[in-house]
């Protein structure tokens, strides 16, 4: 991943895919039998945008480009072990999680868990917690090959692109 380099992308991206992702049912449901579980939900259902959380994150977290690359590899992992998880309900904790694990894989710096759990809005114990299981969901595969990290990037920017075209 040294030799690519990418330019500054908003994180608007990030979300607008993990935006993408996410189920059109407000309310839990049952996928193929099995019911959902309370990871990762929110108890107290009104959120910020996931346009406003993930500016919110990218603001604090000062993590890099690559981190939010990582992180949309990650999401899409876990969206291939446990579509369930991707409800209104669940996609912010899923997101902040995702750019958690990610800034801590591919950034030199990071913050400590006391500062990343009260920028993501919970308890460090529910974050150490939350890691714990999307490490679980993504199988423990952190690594991301250079072309898997190139793919993402291209398919982020397009979706910067579509959904946010440069005026003149």
């Amino acid at each position: 991943m040294t030799n690519i380099t990418p330019t500054r992308f908003e994180e608007n991206a990030l979300a607008l895919f993990v935006s993408l992702l996410c189920s059109p049912f407000d309310e839990d449901h049952i996928v193929h039998n099995r019911p959902t579980s309370n990871l990762f939900l929110l108890e107290n259902y009104n959120p910020i945008s996931l346009k406003q959380y993930s500016r919110r994150l990218a603001k604090y977290f000062e993590c890099s480009d690559h981190a939010f690359i990582v992180a949309a590899i990650y999401i899409q992992r876990a969206s291939s072990s446990r579509a369930d998880l991707f409800t209104k309900k669940r996609i912010h904790k899923l997101l902040a999680i995702s750019l958690v694990l990610a800034t801590k894989f591919t950034d030199d710096v990071h913050h400590n868990q006391t500062f990343y759990a009260a920028t993501c809005g919970i308890d460090i114990e529910e974050l150490n917690q939350l890691e714990s299981s999307f490490l679980e969901l993504i199988g423990f595969k952190c690594f991301i090959s250079e072309e898997e990290f190139l793919c993402s990037s291209i398919y982020l920017r397009y979706l910067q692109q579509v959904a946010f075209p440069i005026r003149k």
